[in-house]
């Protein structure tokens, strides 16, 4: 089956890892909330789009401070550059599991293109997944095609509405839920759908739906309740 994963907050603990980036300047001047403002400031900028570049943060930065630009840039590469340590502990282990099983794994992340295929070379992940997709279009966007050109398969996001949007008007997605511990709140849960704080319980549930077999002569529709698979078949009409 085709897997589409997302990365921060689902493989990544994008919590950690900005704790340190937004702390990294701080012996140069620049304390974690400067750095937090600013870094809101840069990627908001253009309406639509989630787009942390480090040179115009710096230039930012800098408008209002002295601090030296190139021990800076060099002090946020050495943070980005160590990425392998905020991956989840369970990431690789899930990952692996996945392609012993012949699943299809495609990565998908939104945001500065630079700056997530740094993060995302630097973790080691890269070798588990036939594709991987970034863009600073939204992820519906990105994978409509993919998304059209699949019989089913199986979408991991720690964003509800990021969820709603994607599997909107597509039928032959199974949404999943990863809500790790600590890791970013979302205001509004959605319901139905499994959800998981961790990639080991997620897996045991992905392994439930491998084994599902569907008889040529009917359709199949998956339904969840508390996190199990129900399954209801109905007789194709001819």
């Amino acid at each position: 089956m085709l897997i589409i994963l997302d990365f921060d907050h689902t493989l990544f603990n994008t919590s950690k890892f900005k704790k340190e980036l937004f702390s990294c300047l701080a012996d140069l001047g620049i304390d974690s909330n400067l750095f937090t403002n600013t870094y809101h400031q840069v990627v908001n900028r253009q309406q639509g789009s989630y787009d942390w570049d480090i040179n115009v943060h710096l230039q930012c930065l800098q408008k209002d401070t002295n601090f030296p630009l190139e021990a800076g840039k060099k002090r946020i590469e050495e943070v980005i550059n160590g990425s392998a340590k905020y991956l989840y502990s369970d990431a690789k282990w899930f990952l692996k599991r996945l392609n012993e099983d012949n699943h299809k794994l495609l990565l998908a992340s939104w945001g500065n293109v630079d700056f997530q295929k740094k993060k995302i070379q630097n973790t080691g992940i890269k070798k588990y997944f036939e594709r991987v997709i970034l863009s600073q279009k939204s992820k519906k966007q990105s994978l409509e095609r993919v998304i059209k050109d699949a019989d089913q398969l199986i979408f991991i996001t720690d964003n509800p509405k990021e969820m709603k949007i994607v599997i909107k008007d597509s039928a032959n997605i199974i949404p999943i839920l990863s809500k790790r511990r600590n890791a970013k709140e979302y205001a509004q849960p959605i319901k139905d759908i499994p959800t998981f704080p961790n990639l080991k319980l997620l897996y045991k549930f992905i392994n439930q739906l491998s084994q599902i077999k569907k008889p040529a002569s009917f359709n199949s529709q998956i339904l969840f309740s508390n996190n199990q698979v129900i399954v209801q078949f109905s007789k194709k009409l001819t």
